[in-house]
């Protein structure tokens, strides 16, 4: 019979005095921070921290136990004590066309559009490159030939591989409460 492992170990966290201070340094798209607001202002918060991995912010309520509230980057997930959870979607910055590729449609899920997209653009590639007309030869004298400019294009450089991102160095702590520090360095509880 299988066995279920529990742990009770918590992934190292950043916490902060203010909801704002902690949106500060988690930096979610601009067009999502008056949501994020006013779907926060109201909650029950006395802890606010960002974890080590930085994929959401956590709100915990002032009475201890789990977090009433995650705030994700595409979403806000609400946790009310002896509620029913919901998810507030969070607006998000409008796609950009690059190189006038065309967009994708709007009914696709992320994942779904990606893969249109790469499906296209293999079918683009494979696709056979049409022929160009023959062209009649024309008879031009060697002073006419001799008038006319010629550029000479340099070629493209290759794309340079990005450098791949060192691992962060581990957050500072405060010794005087021992939590770890937010960007600013300095601790929100005892500064």
């Amino acid at each position: 019979m299988g066995s279920v492992s529990i742990t009770t170990e918590l992934e190292p966290r950043t916490y902060f005095s203010r909801f704002e201070n902690a949106l500060a340094d988690f930096a979610p798209a601009i067009e999502a921070i008056p949501t994020i607001l006013e779907t926060v202002r109201e909650l029950d918060a006395a802890h606010v921290y960002i974890p080590q991995s930085r994929d959401f912010i956590g709100i915990e309520p002032s009475d201890g136990g789990e977090a009433i509230a995650y705030v994700f980057p595409t979403f806000i997930a609400l946790h009310p004590r002896g509620g029913v959870s919901s998810f507030v979607e969070l607006p998000q910055p409008a796609p950009v066309v690059v190189d006038d590729a065309p967009a994708a449609p709007a009914d696709l899920s992320p994942s779904e559009a990606v893969a249109d997209a790469l499906a296209q653009t293999l079918a683009a590639a494979q696709a056979p490159a049409p022929t160009p007309a023959p062209v009649a030869p024309v008879a031009v004298s060697a002073e006419a030939a001799a008038s006319v400019p010629v550029t000479v294009k340099a070629p493209r450089a290759s794309a340079t591989k990005k450098a791949a991102k060192p691992e962060p160095a581990p957050a500072a702590v405060c010794q005087g409460c021992f939590v770890n520090l937010p960007a600013t360095g300095r601790c929100d509880f005892c500064d």
